[in-house]
């Protein structure tokens, strides 16, 4: 690859980090306003955004295991209400991983080498 191979491929990546800054902000926003409002992001029932975005969610348990709690309650009390209701669904009940899972899964990423088989 020469070097303005390099910067073009640099370019794009940086390019695309921003989309998805933008489309993450985007996204905290529409929990901030409208969640309030609603069960679940699009109504009274859980959609296929819901479901997308539940498994990033269901994570977050296993980082509250290192002491840093990324959704304290007192700041994003709809939010968390959000993930008891995904929580409490049967499909998401079925599929669900306890934060030890998760964590031990982090431990070998950590490693260079992902356990993806960690918990089937």
């Amino acid at each position: 690859m020469n070097v303005n191979e390099h910067e073009r491929l640099s370019n794009v990546t940086q390019r695309h980090k921003l989309k998805k800054t933008k489309e993450t902000v985007l996204l905290l926003l529409f929990y901030i306003i409208f969640l309030p409002l609603i069960l679940y992001i699009t109504g009274d029932k859980p959609a296929m955004i819901d479901y997308d975005l539940w498994p990033w969610y269901e994570r977050i348990g296993a980082i509250k295991s290192l002491g840093i709690d990324l959704l304290p309650k007192e700041k994003f009390p709809n939010l968390c209400r959000w993930v008891e209701r995904m929580r409490n669904l049967p499909a998401v009940k079925e599929t669900l991983f306890d934060d030890e899972t998760h964590f031990a899964f982090y431990k070998t990423f950590t490693t260079g080498k992902p356990n993806y088989d960690i918990g089937l």
